[in-house]
């Protein structure tokens, strides 16, 4: 997917085009509110579709409120909420990358659960509000792959972990060309992934922590514009074999380094 800037419309059409080469179906939508498909009982699986609407203030293509759905090889793009999620459930079906591109926000998870196979990808790309968002929510993302998502009017980034939810990311996985830092921890939350990840080239940090845990081994920092990480407020970080930006600092409190900024831990 062509990522050559934050939120660009030129990337946007650039995907676009890219996705109506690969998929067969399409299915357009042109209405200003709502939603493409309002899911509120059951679990039906979506497959191998294209959805495209007008506009990112427009409608979603799926809201899911105490119920969920499967997708397999599903692409959105141009659209509000790629998935609004409300005490529901997501679930991928198979290793086919699910995608949501030049959209408002790829996804939104409030008290719900999200389960992605560990070979997939998941690709949020050139966003203009966030990326995903999970609030009280247990999300297992697989690959993810975030890039060029802007900041919208809150600062917010293509990954943010509050009140309370897991986030695990697999190998391979790629935070990438971000306006704002790369992953976000806006409440105590736990991040964990199986190593070999990059988070490179974002407009802050790769990561800034407001409490909260993440297992990031053997992750790659790499072109972040104010560092690697910044953990503050009782924040914990397990960083053993990362690399570092190339800054006299990269990260905060410095590692292995007791009673800073408020008590935070960077173990490496």
């Amino acid at each position: 997917m062509s990522v050559t800037g934050y939120g660009q419309p030129a990337d946007g059409t650039a995907q676009a085009i890219y996705l109506r080469a690969v998929y067969a179906t399409e299915l357009s939508f042109v209405a200003n509110s709502g939603a493409a498909f309002s899911v509120l009982t059951g679990i039906p699986i979506f497959r191998y579709l294209l959805l495209t609407g007008t506009g990112v203030d427009k409608m979603d293509a799926f809201q899911i409120r105490s119920a969920g759905i499967t997708i397999d090889g599903v692409a959105v793009w141009n659209m509000r909420y790629g998935y609004y999620i409300q005490r529901g459930d997501l679930y991928g079906a198979s290793s086919l990358t699910n995608t949501v591109s030049y959209c408002g926000a790829a996804i939104e998870a409030v008290s719900s659960y999200i389960a992605f196979p560990n070979n997939a990808w998941f690709m949020a790309t050139s966003c203009l509000g966030y990326g995903i968002q999970c609030t009280g929510s247990y999300a297992s993302l697989g690959k993810y792959y975030g890039a060029g998502i802007a900041q919208g009017a809150s600062g917010l980034s293509p990954l943010m972990v509050r009140e309370g939810s897991q986030v695990e990311l697999w190998g391979g996985s790629d935070i990438y060309l971000n306006q704002a830092n790369g992953i976000v921890f806006l409440a105590p939350g736990t991040l964990v992934h199986q190593g070999l990840v990059t988070i490179r080239n974002n407009g802050i940090r790769g990561i800034e922590m407001t409490g909260g845990f993440a297992w990031i081994e053997q992750t790659t920092f790499a072109g972040n514009a104010q560092g690697s990480v910044w953990a503050h407020d009782n924040a914990f970080v397990r960083a053993i074999g990362s690399t570092w930006d190339a800054f006299a600092a990269p990260i905060s409190p410095p590692a292995n380094t007791y009673g800073q900024n408020n008590n935070s831990f960077i173990y490496w």
